[in-house]
């Protein structure tokens, strides 16, 4: 057998299992937090994925109201056409969600960020541009991998929750920071204003009390 041969296999090998274990770290991180509502009526359910030398593509898309738009202006990933370790040192996305034109209610946003550092310490913003919202962070997971060359990659989970009134029929998501998005997950629904609320209790409520008046 020929000796370069064997020397070009020993070579690529790695890289590919370097590429799939990276692959599964990012898709692991993708979707941590899903809430207990995702799936309801009226409820929203997008995802977007990036990978090496690709812009981010729309994975899942589950909304009622309309198309979603993310722009990534730059996105580590993105920049480099080549490995991690280079080019753009900070990613900016604006992710544009079209909700209800007509409704007067308020509306819960979950977004996840699977992310990775480009340098140590460097922050994560998660806000939305109209409101000058910045989410409430609700928990953020941690997976590792161990590289080819022992260094070790951590992946995150950050997600962020948001209570808006989306009056516009769209919201737009800014993510923002010295890092590289690997993807995002975002999910929202409806949530009645508490006058709204106590309306329909209050119908519910004749409703059971005419029931029980009605002879047998």
């Amino acid at each position: 057998m020929d000796d370069n041969a064997l020397t070009d296999r020993s070579t690529v090998r790695p890289t590919i299992i370097g590429i799939i274990a990276l692959a599964l770290t990012v898709s692991a991180a993708a979707d941590v937090s899903s809430p207990a509502w995702r799936g309801q009526s009226g409820s929203i359910w997008l995802q977007w994925e990036c990978y090496e030398n690709s812009s981010m593509s729309l994975v899942e898309s589950c909304n009622p109201y309309g198309q979603p738009e993310l722009l990534a202006l730059t996105n580590r990933r993105q920049a480099t056409g080549g490995g991690l370790g280079a080019g753009s040192p900070a990613s900016l996305i604006l992710a544009t969600i079209p909700t209800d034109p007509l409704q007067s209610a308020y509306m819960d946003f979950q977004v996840q960020v699977a992310w990775t550092a480009n340098a140590p310490g460097v922050n994560l913003y998660v806000g939305e541009t109209g409101s000058a919202v910045q989410g409430t962070l609700l928990q953020q997971v941690t997976f590792e991998r161990l590289g080819e060359s022992g260094i070790s990659t951590q992946w995150h989970n950050s997600t962020y929750t948001f209570h808006l009134y989306p009056d516009t029929g769209s919201v737009i998501f800014q993510i923002e920071g010295g890092i590289t998005v690997g993807a995002i997950t975002i999910d929202a629904r409806s949530v009645p204003e508490p006058a709204t609320l106590a309306l329909l209790v209050l119908g519910g409520a004749i409703v059971l009390v005419r029931g029980r008046k009605s002879p047998a």
